[in-house]
């Protein structure tokens, strides 16, 4: 998977968990314990309620991004 961030312009390639980890790594929020919390992080900082669906942290990683790319934040790119 390949997806471009809107406000940064920063492209992030490979899994959805890989890409959720990139993203918790370069985030501004405040450090967070782990990929699920910073997912929660940022669906509360775009005021929504939404929860990432999966019995995995890889399947909600993956809804969570599919959610990031239909609000707009993220562009799903051609490739890999």
């Amino acid at each position: 998977m390949k997806i471009r961030m809107k406000h940064s312009g920063r492209i992030y390639r490979g899994t959805p968990l890989q890409i959720v980890e990139a993203l918790r790594a370069a985030a501004v929020l405040a450090p967070t314990s782990d990929v699920d919390a910073y997912m929660r992080e940022v669906v509360t900082r775009l005021g929504t309620t939404f929860v990432p669906l999966g019995a995995t942290v890889e399947a909600r990683c993956s809804s969570f991004l599919a959610y990031m790319i239909f609000r707009d934040p993220a562009l799903e790119l051609e490739g890999e």
